[in-house]
């Protein structure tokens, strides 16, 4: 069965689709072609580790840093770096959790804020940007949906495959 599944692929994507046929597509299916939201944001660390009263010690060291405190004089040592830069929820939350990740579009941008937990422990945070969701140009799309009208021609021409051979027998039992 594999071997007649990479026969059909091959048939269904040797050729390219045109440009128009790309268009179509795109229109078709706008609304999987979208660019999230994305965040740009830096944090403080206060650890669980290594602190008795770790989200005590954030809330502390949120009111020094509105007193005029420098951030980066506040909290622990972090092992991934301390500002992030345009990442999707999806990817801050593989990095901290969702809760965190859910929590950053309450935020205001430029206030640092917080404490917010994640799978670490306690973080203070500023949002530096946020970009708001928008639909791909075509051009930006281009390859995705190259290799998404490609998957779709391969899957349908497997179903068709398929499907003729049940038309072409009888099962008996």
């Amino acid at each position: 069965a594999r071997k007649l599944t990479f026969l059909t692929e091959d048939i269904a994507t040797a050729q390219e689709p045109s440009v128009s046929e790309l268009r179509a597509y795109y229109i078709e299916n706008q609304k999987s072609y979208i660019e999230p939201v994305r965040y740009s944001f830096r944090h403080r660390y206060f650890s669980n580790d290594w602190r008795e009263h770790a989200k005590n010690d954030a809330s502390a060291a949120l009111e020094k840093i509105k007193n005029g405190t420098e951030p980066e004089s506040v909290g622990d040592s972090f092992m991934l770096q301390t500002t992030f830069i345009a990442r999707t929820a999806d990817e801050i939350a593989a990095l901290f959790g969702q809760e965190y990740s859910e929590s950053l579009s309450e935020l205001v941008s430029d206030d640092w804020v917080g404490p917010l937990q994640s799978a670490y422990g306690w973080h203070l945070v500023q949002i530096q940007a946020r970009t708001q969701v928008r639909p791909l140009s075509f051009e930006e799309a281009r390859s995705l949906l190259v290799s998404d009208l490609a998957l779709e021609r391969q899957q349908a021409a497997n179903e068709g495959y398929y499907e003729n051979l049940r038309d072409r027998y009888q099962v008996v039992q």
